[in-house]
């Protein structure tokens, strides 16, 4: 067992070497690479063994050292790879020295009629399962083309007629090309079979991914929207008025500047959305900065303070001033703001709220909890699933989307942090309930916060 996880680490270790550094977040790519590795390796033992039967048993020169030719070209495969990245270049590296070797190897010893010919009828497969219908199209065209004229130069013309492979070679060539065969098809079959899998996997997460950008943008810019079209349905009320007093002056600038506040927080969210959107789809890396997490929260409280007014609910901090590492406009905007108002919408009016964080050596956690209606456990063990959306109104008659969660703990995910939630609803323990989410971030690797401050 120990050799055999020896080998396997030795092989990751050379596959995270030649990955190409851009691919690394693409899975169905990374199988891929997989893939061009283990078909390099046994066609390349099938190429040297008939590069070394050619070498033996045929009695031709053209084809007793260019076999070994063809073979060593053949190694360059994944040097093209981890050179260029590009699977396409790779295959050609690999099929071109392969399909010339064969074609070779089979007008040297019987022509059109010998079965090794049958060889050239793969190449397309390889080449469908590593790249796409472009090049398999190529590659159909080629070994096609090729098919016909070794015909035609053979049964029309008389050529290739001389079978130059000794007849003590005919044995280890048929069980190459039988064995040979049977393993490969299998081998590419059973690829084949994978490769539906994980890009239907990936066609999921993809569409999951954009029902959730698009559920960020219809959940989270409605709140600042909300609070802008008041703001201005109060200044049109005033300008009605054909004159300002101090008082009304005071409000009136009090509503632009929270107007443009609120603006600007749309704008933040759309910015985290192209990140997310970046993130996902490969385009580039999500890169973490360092953040106080007291800003964070101090601006999802503020934006959420006509709701908290309303309902005159109160909210108790505990924090201390640490940084984090994540997205300024994620951690506010998708994360704690989403579970703030949904703390704020389940909880009875004249309630509290409490923030409080922990730390320990390389991670915070931060607490919120309230002494909400708390969630029912049948809601509870699907809080997060991006495919079910749970909406309940709140105890005031809110309502709500159900994007709320599963968009906080797609961003979380992001971050590399965790959420959990702990809730007790009020059917369930009418004198002790509410609801407690855990939200854990990293902390940056040179963080000097003193504990027992």
């Amino acid at each position: 067992m120990s050799i055999i996880l020896k080998l396997k680490s030795i092989y990751m270790c050379f596959f995270s070497w030649i990955l190409y550094p851009t691919k690394k977040h693409d899975r169905l790519h990374q199988y891929k690479v997989h893939v061009l590795i283990a078909t390099t390796f046994f066609t390349g033992i099938l190429m040297w063994g008939y590069a070394l039967t050619a070498y033996n048993y045929i009695d031709h020169i053209s084809i007793k050292y260019t076999g070994f030719a063809y073979a060593v070209v053949h190694l360059y495969t994944l040097l093209c790879y981890k050179i260029t990245g590009s699977l396409e270049k790779s295959i050609y590296v690999m099929l071109i020295p392969g399909g010339l070797f064969q074609s070779h190897f089979s007008i040297l010893s019987g022509g059109f009629l010998n079965p090794i010919l049958m060889w050239i009828a793969i190449l397309p497969v390889i080449a469908g399962v590593l790249t796409g219908r472009k090049h398999t199209l190529i590659w159909i065209a080629l070994i096609f083309t090729t098919a016909v004229t070794i015909c035609v130069l053979d049964l029309g013309f008389g050529y290739f007629q001389t079978d130059y492979l000794n007849h003590s070679g005919l044995l280890i060539t048929q069980a190459l090309t039988v064995f040979g065969m049977i393993i490969l098809h299998s081998g590419l079959t059973v690829i084949l079979l994978k490769i539906r899998d994980i890009s239907e996997e990936q066609f999921r997460k993809k569409a999951i991914s954009k029902q959730n950008l698009l559920r960020i943008l219809a959940h989270d810019v409605s709140t600042p929207l909300t609070l802008i079209q008041n703001n201005t349905l109060f200044l049109e009320k005033l300008l009605r008025k054909n004159q300002i007093d101090d008082i009304d002056k005071k409000k009136f600038e009090n509503k632009v500047v929270s107007t443009n506040k609120y603006s600007q927080k749309i704008c933040n969210v759309i910015k985290a959305v192209r990140t997310m959107e970046a993130f996902e789809s490969g385009k580039k890396e999500i890169h973490l900065e360092e953040i106080s997490l007291k800003e964070c929260i101090d601006g999802s409280i503020d934006m959420l303070g006509p709701f908290l007014t309303k309902k005159r609910i109160t909210i108790h901090t505990e924090l201390k001033d640490i940084k984090i590492l994540g997205i300024k406009t994620i951690v506010e905007h998708q994360i704690l703001s989403n579970i703030i108002s949904n703390s704020i919408k389940f909880s009875q009016e004249d309630s509290e709220i409490q923030i409080y964080s922990e730390i320990d050596e390389t991670h915070v956690s931060v607490f919120i909890k309230d002494q909400g209606i708390g969630i029912p456990k049948t809601i509870l063990n699907r809080l997060f699933d991006p495919l079910v959306m749970i909406s309940r109104q709140g105890t005031n008659g809110e309502s709500g989307t159900g994007f709320g969660m599963p968009i906080a703990k797609r961003c979380i995910d992001l971050l590399d942090g965790d959420i959990s939630v702990v809730s007790k609803s009020q059917k369930s323990s009418p004198n002790d309930h509410g609801t407690c989410f855990k939200i854990t971030f990293k902390l940056p690797e040179d963080n000097s916060i003193d504990k027992a401050s």
